[in-house]
């Protein structure tokens, strides 16, 4: 997938020019999310699809950055968006609308961590295995866009 940089109020993204969706590495949400929650529409707003994003939506993605697999996980616990995060780079895949769902949740949270333990987080089929380091990265997704340590 073609990937252009695009900068964005001070940030670089990723975007695709096809489909519409952003790469954030690690921590780029964060950026964006520090501008003000109006910063998730102008950048939903200034990256525009140019085919049918339905048809592509439900597909397992690989990274960008680094090949791997991209995880599915629940954003901010309880919201129904699900949302694509590489397990290696800590990357983070937003389709095309997904921004606007994101400020959403975040409003209707009023901006504040979830009060959800992070084990209802896991994933029925995840192994044992580094489930940990998962939740610690989720974690830390989360208080980067949207929450602040209690």
């Amino acid at each position: 997938m073609p990937l252009e940089a695009r900068e964005f109020q001070g940030v670089t993204i990723d975007a695709c020019s096809k489909c519409a969706g952003i790469f954030f590495d690690e921590g780029e949400v964060g950026r964006i999310k520090a501008q003000g929650l109006a910063a998730f529409d102008a950048l939903e707003d200034a990256v525009v699809p140019t085919i049918d994003v339905e048809a592509i939506a439900d597909r397992p993605r690989a990274c960008p950055s680094c090949g791997t697999t991209m995880d599915k996980f629940r954003y901010m616990y309880s919201s129904k968006l699900m949302l694509d995060e590489c397990e290696r780079c800590g990357g983070i895949w937003v389709q095309d609308g997904e921004l606007r769902h994101m400020r959403q949740v975040l409003q209707e949270q009023g901006l504040q961590r979830p009060a959800v333990s992070i084990a209802q987080g896991k994933k029925a089929d995840r192994p044992a295995s580094g489930y940990a380091d998962r939740m610690r990265k989720v974690h830390q997704f989360i208080l980067s866009v949207g929450g602040r340590a209690a």
